[in-house]
């Protein structure tokens, strides 16, 4: 998980904690209520369990500039190497699973460390970004190692994103990258509702597809 201008990874995960579970409960605690909640067959949860890395970092303005992006993906491509390499000593982590997720400019982050590095990442769960990093060839790569995009974005976000994304998803359709793409009806910049961040979890884990998101519905 990659944080937003203004918030950390942390703080994007509480997003969808503390306004639902005990503010005074550990992050682990809230964190295995909300998996039970997703998922409540307990066989599925042990056998399809992952793991969350939250990376050091706060998202700043300064990281809006060519080169302050330009340095933020360089030390968030250190931080999670990082993080991978010592959960994996310790936890079953499986390689070839490794999915980014971010909203705002930890979904820029999440676009470019997938971009730059096709191979090393299975999916990513992106909302809120205008997708604009890019390297030529990089997608063709994804397609041939059979990456899933999950796209959100609010009906009412700037269009500078949208027209950043849309760009982007008609480059990913020709390279014939599997992707998903959830519009919220009447929400502007904001992080995915639980139903589609629900929806993003079952297609980038475990590429069970959601149902709904070519006609998406209003969220309650």
């Amino acid at each position: 998980v990659l944080p937003y201008t203004g918030g950390t990874a942390q703080n994007f995960l509480e997003y969808y904690l503390f306004s639902v579970f005990d503010p005074h409960r550990s992050m682990q605690a809230k964190w295995e209520r909300s998996l039970k909640a997703y998922y409540p067959n307990p066989k599925w949860r042990r056998e399809h369990a992952y793991f969350i890395l939250v990376p050091d970092g706060k998202g700043s303005v300064a990281e809006h500039s060519e080169r302050g992006f330009a340095e933020a993906i360089e030390r968030y491509e250190k931080r999670v190497e990082l993080g991978l390499r010592e959960a994996a000593q310790k936890y079953p982590i499986d390689p070839k699973r490794v999915v980014l997720a971010g909203h705002s400019l930890g979904g820029d982050l999440a676009w470019a460390l997938t971009i730059r590095h096709p191979e090393r990442y299975s999916g990513a769960l992106i909302s809120g970004s205008r997708t604009s990093y890019w390297e030529d060839g990089k997608l063709k790569k994804l397609a041939r190692n059979h990456f899933r995009f999950f796209f959100a974005m609010g009906t009412k976000e700037r269009k500078t994103r949208l027209r950043g994304l849309n760009r982007s998803l008609r480059q990913i359709r020709a390279a014939k990258v599997r992707y998903r793409y959830f519009r919220t009806p009447n929400v502007g910049h904001e992080p995915p509702s639980d139903k589609s961040l629900a929806m993003a979890l079952d297609y980038v884990i475990f590429g069970k597809s959601p149902l709904n998101t070519a006609a998406p519905k209003p969220q309650v």
